[in-house]
């Protein structure tokens, strides 16, 4: 029988602790990947809801723009026209003009100079939505 000497050399434990080194850095490859995955899913869910905000507050705006529009000329047929277009704007809009309405009265000339402070909220409401981007925040001014 023989035997046989195993011996390790340099070369030998370079290959070993190479091999450890890039075992931990896939690891951390791996990790770092999930993260980025993460945050895009992140990302792209914050996306989805600002574009669906976006294309409703659009939408609001023009409804808003028609119902002045169509209060403003009065014509014949003008109630159920405004009746419509009231019923696709959230109930919290125009409340004061939901009763006039409701009580079967287009507003138009000067009584519909009485609703432009809630029809202007209404759409500064739209106009003004908050960003998916979280702000900055300014540096306090430092006292002289």
């Amino acid at each position: 029988m023989h035997t046989v000497t195993v011996t390790r050399d340099l070369w030998d434990w370079l290959a070993l602790w190479t091999t450890v080194v890039a075992a931990v850095l896939a690891l951390a490859a791996l990790a770092a990947s999930a993260l980025a995955i993460h945050r895009g899913n992140v990302i792209a869910t914050k996306a989805d809801k600002a574009l669906v905000r976006e294309r409703r507050s659009a939408f609001e705006l023009g409804v808003l723009a028609r119902l002045v529009e169509v209060c403003g000329h009065s014509l014949p047929g003008s109630l159920q026209v405004v009746r419509g277009l009231l019923q696709v704007l959230p109930s919290e809009d125009l409340p004061r003009m939901r009763d006039e309405i409701a009580r079967g009265v287009v507003p138009s000339n000067d009584l519909l100079d009485k609703f432009l402070d809630e029809y202007k909220e209404a759409v500064d409401r739209r106009l003004h939505v908050e960003s998916i981007r979280p702000r900055r925040q300014k540096p306090a001014p430092s006292d002289p």
